[in-house]
Parts: structure tokens; C-alpha cells; sequence
């Protein structure tokens, strides 16, 4: 079985992915000074590794859901998530 450990590690694999298109159309907004916050304007601007994120959840399934105990990590996979079913993965 995954610990959380393996998960923190793939999840944030998938996280290096090719820079999306529209990055230069974020410019003409001002930034809030979150933006730079745990490095948000560069996660934030990247697709994610597909391939990374089926692994994920392929051991999450075989783990369950309800036993991830890291602080954040469910959260982060959820924002994931969200982010290929909008067109960013």
C-alpha cells in the first residue's frame, strides 16, 4: 500500500509539466501579493503530467481515500483534479 509520502512525491511530479499558453496574458492584471505565495505563479502556470496524476489516483484507489493523513495533501490533489477538468492538465 502507498503511504503518503509516495503520494506527496508523485503528486508534486506532476506539477512539472510543459508552461500553458496564456502565461503572458496574466500580465496586464496587477498582481495580489499572494500571487508569489508557496511558489503559486509557477505551479500555477504549468499543465500537469498526466501520466503522474493516473498513478496518483491509481494508488489512492487501492488505498482509499480516507485514510490520507498528510495536512494538505487530499486538498492539493482536489485543486488537481480541478485543474484537468477545466483544460489545465
Amino acid at each position: 500500500m502507498a503511504n503518503d509520502s509516495l503520494l506527496l512525491a508523485l503528486t508534486i511530479l506532476a506539477a512539472h509539466g510543459e508552461p500553458l499558453d496564456n502565461r503572458d496574458s496574466y500580465k496586464e492584471y496587477p498582481q495580489s501579493p499572494l500571487a508569489r505565495t508557496q511558489n503559486l505563479h509557477i505551479y500555477g502556470s504549468v499543465n500537469l503530467v498526466v501520466e503522474h496524476m493516473q498513478a496518483v489516483y491509481f494508488l489512492v484507489e487501492q488505498r482509499g481515500y480516507d485514510d490520507i493523513e498528510l495536512f494538505g495533501l487530499w486538498e492539493t490533489m482536489e485543486m488537481y483534479v480541478q485543474g484537468i477538468l477545466h483544460g489545465h492538465g
